[in-house]
């Protein structure tokens, strides 16, 4: 018997079922912008002008940096 037998599967969590949603679009023109990552004509990740921006001030005013949660 596994020590996790009797934990409940936690429910899918609806972002991750955007790149799902993605991937079952037939449009040629889609866009993925679900999961945090976008990708050029070309399949490359581009560095984004306004990323490179961000980047810049960051790192000239460092901080500590965390995630919000969720909810």
């Amino acid at each position: 018997m596994s020590l996790f037998s009797a934990v409940e599967m936690a429910p899918r969590d609806p972002i991750l079922g955007l790149n799902d949603q993605f991937n079952a679009d037939t449009n040629p023109s889609k866009v993925n912008l679900g999961v945090g990552v976008y990708f050029d004509d070309n399949g490359k990740l581009p560095l984004l002008q306004c990323v490179q921006a961000a980047e810049k001030t960051m790192m000239e005013k460092p901080t500590a940096r965390g995630y919000l949660p969720i909810d």
